[in-house]
């Protein structure tokens, strides 16, 4: 009799362990792939993630906005002005929590990003321009003052981040993330349509003070919320 009291107790264990594991699978199982829109410092965009097994999944989006100021001053100088944020990160989560949408993303981001500007060349007087370490140069001896700045292309990110789910079908959720992306001392393009060649060692001075300032500006903060959608 006790040998029958013994197996129906491990047996009724066995039924709740196997219950429990089922449960567990089907909470990180049920509605693995998820498309979401975002908002962040990369701009608005898609993304789509996939958890693949209890620990671990893949991750994928592409972010793109475009952004013109006119008469901006950059350097004590005057330009037109137009940022364009373009990124696609790619990455792997991974799970420390089986029961938990809680993540830690690596990856690589392909970095788009760029700034480019315009100081157009204006009638010969009407503007001095202060370019490098002269006290000022006519415009219209310089002519259309051209600049860009961008990184590195392919840039390694890392970042945490979390799924809250709706209802109890869990298809809706929202989600965010924090992270950085290491993108590199940005490079800087300055050249000019007009004027002496004597004008090319200001401009060199000009775009190695740019690069300078610049040089601290090599992680990338990455913050964006987001709405979900499983299946």
């Amino acid at each position: 009799m006790q040998n029958l009291k013994s197996l129906a107790l491990v047996a009724l264990l066995g039924s709740c362990t196997g219950a429990t594991f089922h449960a567990t699978a089907e909470s990180t199982e049920a509605n693995p792939i998820t498309f979401g829109v975002e908002v962040g410092t990369l701009g608005p965009g898609v993304s789509v993630g996939w958890r693949l097994s209890d620990h671990f999944g893949v991750r994928g989006g592409v972010n793109y906005f475009s952004y013109n100021k006119d008469g901006k001053d950059v350097s004590d100088i005057s330009y037109n002005t137009k940022m364009r944020f373009l990124s696609a990160p790619i990455g792997v989560d991974f799970y420390p929590w089986v029961d938990s949408q809680f993540r830690v993303t690596g990856g690589v981001l392909f970095n788009g990003n760029r700034f480019t500007a315009i100081a157009p060349q204006q009638a010969p007087g009407a503007v001095s321009i202060p370019l490098g370490t002269s006290g000022g140069i006519d415009s219209a001896a310089i002519g259309d003052l051209s600049m860009k700045v961008d990184q590195n292309v392919i840039a390694p990110y890392i970042g945490i981040g979390y799924n809250w789910f709706l209802g109890e079908e869990k298809r809706w959720s929202i989600g965010g993330e924090v992270g950085i992306a290491f993108a590199g001392s940005p490079d800087v393009s300055l050249t000019r349509s007009n004027g002496p060649d004597a004008i090319d060692a200001q401009v060199a001075i000009e775009k190695q003070q740019l690069e300078d300032d610049l040089d601290k500006y090599t992680v990338y903060p990455i913050v964006k919320v987001s709405v979900g959608f499983s299946f």
